[in-house]
């Protein structure tokens, strides 16, 4: 999933850019003098003799209009404009949004594209390096546009094609209950996003750093209170319990995992065992906070249950189903699809290729612990195991893919030679 992910990132980012390229490229129009007006006309009489009416019939006309008569770098005074020529409020609205959109796709784009230069890098890193390479400048362009749109524009109400599109987001979300609860539930998702983004418009009128104050976030705390109510009254425990595991992390724990494909009971089943894990984990640290305690108290407990979670998962899934979750779970796993996706190569290989790397640094860790080995020999083989690995991986992935993946090894292969302690 993580790596179907990777490649929907990078198709986004040459997207953005392809669009923006295209923005740029609108036609400029051309300046008139200055001093001709928006609402400027040159009235010109011509007498014409007439016989059935002598009096004189005076001719108008009207200079062409050019856009350029309304545009200014100055969007309020473009907005006041546009009103002045009676332009319906919504096409202004949308105008004056065009204008801001094309000022910050620029700053945008450069960050994408900074992105972009080093998406491989970033892809094979692991984790969430792509997304925190451009989340903060984004969030931070996204936070200035838009206050900039508040300030010009205000508040907006939503249209009723926007309220439709968020119905059927809606639908989408809840397509596992009735029609007459997904359409309940949806009124509870607005219910509270419209609060929270007036909270955060109005802390960004009122703050300078534009965080919402204590007194906001306890009215928000307490609408959130009002909302699980009403959905513990509308759904059954059973449908509640799926509503909390779908929005939880224990909802989300195979989505991270490299080349696995939960089945929906393996979903259900270990999602259950993960959320009651969560509130295990949740209730010890509760019981612990503000008392005098032993932290060695604390970590055991806590590791006790990992331990009986991964025992219970492992039960759920079976052994060789779990086998593959752990494998899944694994950093190098992740950076082997990941290489091997970027060579357009059989994902499968990457199975082969970690059960190399893994049977090579058990017998490393084994011959580590052999303490009847002279150091010299220990040495020499452990020497041995790494440049046979590297041979075989090679032949495995082809030497282009295992030069990449070399790289970007988080330094086993070095590991794998030393006679301190493999990880």
């Amino acid at each position: 999933m993580k790596a179907r992910w990777v490649l929907l990132i990078s198709f986004a980012i040459n997207a953005a850019l392809v669009l923006a390229i295209g923005w740029t490229r609108k036609p400029v129009a051309q300046p008139l003098p200055e001093e001709r007006t928006v609402q400027e006309v040159v009235v010109t009489q011509q007498v014409t003799a007439v016989k059935a009416d002598p009096v004189a019939v005076p001719q108008l006309s009207v200079l062409p209009f050019h856009w350029s008569q309304l545009v200014s770098d100055d969007l309020k005074l473009y907005r006041d404009r546009l009103r002045e020529i009676g332009c319906p409020g919504r096409t202004v609205r949308q105008i004056i949004l065009r204008e801001i959109h094309d000022r910050f796709e620029p700053r945008r784009n450069a960050v994408l594209a900074g992105v972009q230069a080093q998406f491989w890098d970033l892809a094979l890193q692991g984790g969430d390096a792509i997304e925190h390479a451009c989340e903060k400048p984004l969030e931070s362009l996204q936070m200035e546009q838009q206050k900039l749109i508040e300030e010009v524009l205000g508040a907006e109400e939503p249209e009723p094609a926007e309220a439709a599109a968020e119905l059927s987001r809606a639908n989408r979300r809840y397509d596992w209950l009735p029609e007459d609860k997904r359409k309940r539930m949806a009124a509870f998702d607005r219910k509270l996003n419209d609060a929270v983004q007036a909270m955060f418009q109005e802390a960004r009128r009122a703050n300078p750093d534009g965080k919402p104050t204590p007194e906001a976030r306890k009215v928000m705390k307490a609408l959130e209170a009002e909302m699980t109510a009403a959905r513990k009254e509308l759904l059954t425990p059973a449908e509640y319990e799926d509503y909390e595991l779908r929005n939880s992390r224990a909802g989300d724990w195979a989505s991270g995992l490299a080349g696995f494909e939960a089945t929906e009971d393996e979903w259900r089943s270990v999602g259950r065992l993960i959320k009651q894990h969560d509130d295990a984990v949740r209730e010890v640290n509760r019981q612990f906070s503000g008392e005098s305690f032993e932290k060695k108290a604390l970590t055991e407990a806590v590791q006790k249950l990992n331990t009986e979670l991964a025992s219970a998962r492992k039960e759920a899934l079976g052994p060789e189903r779990a086998a593959e979750v752990e494998r899944a779970s694994s950093g190098d796993y992740y950076q082997l699809r990941a290489v091997l996706q970027r060579y357009d190569m059989d994902t499968q290989l990457a199975a082969r290729a970690y059960e190399i790397q893994q049977t090579a640094m058990k017998h490393a860790n084994e011959l580590r612990q052999d303490q009847n080995l002279p150091p010299e020999i220990r040495e020499a083989t452990l020497e041995a195991i790494r440049q046979e690995t590297e041979r075989t991986l090679a032949e495995t992935l082809g030497n282009k893919a295992f030069a990449t993946y070399q790289k970007h090894d988080r330094g086993w292969f070095k590991r794998l030679g030393n006679s301190g302690e493999a990880k």
